[in-house]
Parts: C-alpha cells; sequence; structure tokens
C-alpha cells in the first residue's frame, strides 16, 4: 500500500498506535510477509490482545513453512487468500472485488504498488488497508470496507483451515482476524 507506509510492518511498541492499527499491520504482515523481522512477536502479541489459544512454541522458520504449504501454488489444496477466488462465480482470481477493492484504495488516496505482484483484494493488502484508514481516522471507511470485503469472505479461509491439521498457526490467525472484524465493528 503506498502512502504512509508503503510495505506493512509488525507493530512498533516504541510509538502508540491505537490496538486496531496494530493488530491489523500484524495480520498484514502475517497474511502478506510472514518472513517479515518481528512477525512471530507480532502474532504472540495478538494471540495476548484477542485472548486466543496460542499455537505455541512457534518459529520463524515454522511460520513461513506453514504459509507456503497453505497459501502458494495451485494445489487443490491451496488456500487462496485473494477475495475474488472466493467471491467470483468461476471461483478465479482477478475478478470484480480486486477492482472494488483498488477503487476502494483509490478513493482513501492510496494504492498497491503496481509492480509488487499482489493483487489489490489480497488479505494481506485489505488488512493493511484497515490499518492506514483507522490510523487515518477513517473509521466509517474501514467499518464499511471490513463488512463489504473481508467479512463477507474470511470466514470461508477460516473454515477451510479449521479443517486441516496442517493449519496449526494460521488457524489462530484467522480465528484472530475474524474476532478483530467484529470487535472493529462494535467500536464505537
Amino acid at each position: 500500500m503506498t502512502s504512509a507506509q508503503s510495505e506493512p510492518t509488525a507493530p512498533d511498541r516504541s510509538g502508540a498506535p491505537t490496538p486496531f492499527v496494530e493488530l491489523f499491520n500484524t495480520f498484514a504482515v502475517l497474511w502478506l510477509k510472514p518472513e517479515t523481522e518481528g512477525a512471530v512477536e507480532g502474532l504472540e502479541r495478538l494471540v495476548d490482545v484477542l485472548g486466543l489459544k496460542p499455537p505455541f512454541p512457534l518459529s520463524s522458520a515454522e511460520l513461513q513453512k506453514e504459509y507456503a504449504r497453505l497459501f502458494l501454488g495451485v494445489a487443490p489444496e491451496t488456500v487462496s487468500l485473494c477475495e475474488s477466488a472466493w467471491t467470483s462465480p468461476l471461483r478465479l482470481v482477478c475478478q470484480e472485488a480486486q477492482f472494488e477493492c483498488r477503487r476502494a484504495y483509490a478513493a482513501a488516496g492510496l494504492a498497491v504498488p503496481p509492480d509488487s505482484g499482489i493483487p489489490d483484494d489480497h488479505l494481506g493488502m485489505t488488512a493493511a488497508f484497515l490499518a492506514v484508514s483507522i490510523e487515518k481516522g477513517a473509521w466509517g471507511a474501514a467499518r464499511a470496507f471490513a463488512a463489504n470485503h473481508p467479512a463477507k469472505w474470511v470466514p470461508a479461509v477460516a473454515a477451510q483451515l479449521a479443517k486441516r491439521p496442517d493449519a496449526r498457526i494460521y488457524r489462530t490467525v484467522a480465528e484472530g482476524f475474524l474476532k478483530t472484524l467484529d470487535r472493529l465493528q462494535d467500536e464505537r
């Protein structure tokens, strides 16, 4: 996401971001770049803040291996992190949801860097967009975007991960993401 930050980063404990900004930035790292330094510590904080059952002990290598096994590739068991794959009639990526996300980002003065290779409707980008929106004070826009996009399809991702014995870490991440979306809608 280009604007205030070009890539999601693990939470900075020296500053005082709102809990939602910190949470969504952590989710952006976990869904996009689990190899980012501090990703494991961000996950530990996320688990603590949200009161989730920890998938510990874990290492950066375990986090990266699970991510690759679950989300990279084209095998039937690969779990897509793109909204289009869950919402388009033929379950294809780069469909209308991608363009809807792109328009929402543009309306907020943001964009996914064109050379990143990351689809606009990738879950990591939606998490980054929510973090930036909240950081800018655009709570209404963040709530509307969350309700119209990730809240409509991430439950299916979470359900698929819940069935996978090899999704020990990301089952917890998906559960935490849904819990955070619920809290965002309740926050007034």
